[in-house]
């Protein structure tokens, strides 16, 4: 863990990321259900208070679970039950529909290692995601920064405005 962050620091960070990723996946029903596409809210009978985000994109369904405190309405429900894809199987139906959105070439059902799906294509598209999220991240660590920063000038004044304050009372009463 990084010295410079405490505990309590470090799980707001995952709080915000998490916060991020639960309207992410809201978004993406909802841009679904605008494009056509079936998506809502189904049940997790062994997380109640999880309801699970889902959309059938063309390559295959995914879902996400959310905390039932952040479910945003108005979602219809969705009636299809999990189909047992892994975090693996459901990042690769999301990289397939997007690069078939992306470029005209691969079809979007083409599998994982499929020769069609230009890798170069995807290479640059993650490349793309990944200078975006580390932009972001470096524009947090920055406010982070700025933030510890703010508070230790803060904390410098008030030590300065307390003594001054002393030796100003001091005067006052001995002058």
């Amino acid at each position: 863990m990084d010295p410079e962050y405490t505990p309590v620091e470090m799980q707001q960070m995952l709080n915000e990321v998490y916060a991020d990723r639960n309207r992410l996946a809201h978004l993406c029903a909802a841009l679904a259900l605008k494009a056509g596409l079936t998506a809502g809210v189904g049940v997790d009978p062994d997380e109640p208070d999880w309801p699970v985000l889902y959309t059938q994109l063309p390559t295959g369904q995914v879902g996400w679970h959310v905390p039932l405190v952040e479910l945003i309405p108005g979602l219809p429900p969705y009636d299809m039950r999990w189909d047992g894809h892994t975090n693996e199987e459901k990042a690769d139906r999301i990289r397939r529909f997007v690069l078939s959105l992306a470029s005209p070439g691969p079809s979007v059902n083409d599998g994982p290692g499929s020769s069609s799906v230009d890798d170069r294509g995807y290479n640059a598209a993650m490349e793309k995601v990944r200078r975006t999220i580390q932009c972001r991240f470096d524009e947090m660590t920055t406010a982070f920064v700025d933030y510890r920063e703010r508070q230790a000038v803060l904390r410098k004044l008030s030590i300065v405005a307390r003594d001054l304050g002393l030796s100003l009372t001091d005067t006052w009463h001995n002058g």
